[in-house]
């Protein structure tokens, strides 16, 4: 069923506001020009946001509603297009984990709900593109009496509508708030998260999801030297044969960036940066730079709860611009 929804409804934000509400845990794109970035849903005081917005030359636009709460959700973009799929999260009041899955059009601005038929409801899991698939790992939900972590790996073909679930070999098991980027040989890798003993880590590994003998391939990656340190709801993004790390603990602004060939970590500390948060939106028009949005910040007087500011990087130079202050 299409859904063509127009932003006249108030879906948990304010119907005249001319930006989004600060929010944390919502999902985001760039469209396929690397024009405008798209947001969507997250919460904050007051609830929910059952919203959409486009951000284009440094001026918001509300856009169509989402058809449910897109909250601790995954959002993947097939590379090259306009097409977003946004599965899982936690809905209503009692936040009840998720199994829908969405197509969301930005270029027409409509969303399509394929509902359910796959991976079993969750929310914070993570979710990747593998080259010509959407894969979903890990993520957490609710049994009625405490909650629980996954450890599986579907991956959903957009030219079939279909989810498979596939074996793995290794890994890291049951993982929540975990950070992954496709590599340009077609490898995946993850960084952080937190297991089912609500530790948190600093390992970096690699998936394999086009091995000979049809199975998703594991392999930890042992680190030289320091580590960026424990990180969850981070940004994790590839980009010129590194893998690069912001944000997911406490008020840390420092940029890592991991080298592969060295298995070093490197660190950048640049002046302007935002504040440290978590469960932020993380996109890129180009693969060169980051663009951040909203977020969860660390524990600070000057700043409020959650935070709609946006900020561009160069991971070229390591420098921060500013685009929007936060502000409602």
């Amino acid at each position: 069923m299409l859904l063509i929804l127009l932003a006249c409804t108030d879906g948990g934000g304010d119907p005249v506001a001319s930006v989004p509400r600060y929010r944390y845990s919502h999902v985001g794109t760039f469209d396929a020009a690397g024009e405008n970035l798209y947001i969507t849903g997250g919460s904050g005081s007051g609830g929910k946001r059952r919203d959409a917005w486009r951000f284009s030359d440094q001026a918001w636009e509300r856009m169509g509603d989402p058809p449910r709460d897109i909250f601790r959700s995954t959002l993947v973009q097939e590379p090259g297009t306009d097409i977003a799929w946004v599965f899982g999260g936690s809905e209503g009041n009692s936040s009840t984990e998720s199994a829908s899955l969405e197509r969301w059009d930005l270029s027409t601005d409509t969303w399509t709900t394929l509902g359910e038929g796959g991976p079993p409801g969750r929310y914070k899991a993570d979710a990747v593109w593998d080259g010509s698939r959407m894969l979903v790992y890990g993520g957490r939900f609710d049994d009625g009496d405490e909650t629980l972590t996954r450890s599986d790996l579907w991956a959903f073909d957009p030219d079939t509508e279909t989810w498979e679930e596939l074996e793995q070999v290794g890994g890291p098991g049951a993982l929540t708030r975990s950070g992954m980027a496709l590599a340009d040989d077609g490898r995946v890798w993850l960084m952080g998260g937190i297991d089912a003993d609500d530790t948190r880590h600093d390992w970096l590994w690699t998936l394999d999801t086009r091995s000979e003998s049809g199975k998703a391939i594991w392999q930890e990656v042992f680190v030289v030297g320091e580590t960026p340190g424990v990180r969850a709801s981070h940004t994790v993004h590839w980009y010129a044969d590194h893998l690069w790390i912001w944000a997911g603990q406490g008020e840390d602004t420092v940029l890592w960036a991991f080298d592969p060939s060295t298995a070093t970590w490197a660190a950048y500390d640049s002046e302007p940066a935002p504040i440290g948060r978590d469960a932020q939106v993380s996109a890129s028009p180009d693969g060169r730079h980051l663009t951040i949005m909203g977020g969860d910040p660390a524990d600070d007087e000057n700043a409020p709860n959650f935070v709609n500011d946006v900020w561009e990087l160069d991971l070229d130079t390591q420098e921060w611009t500013e685009l929007a202050g936060w502000g409602e």
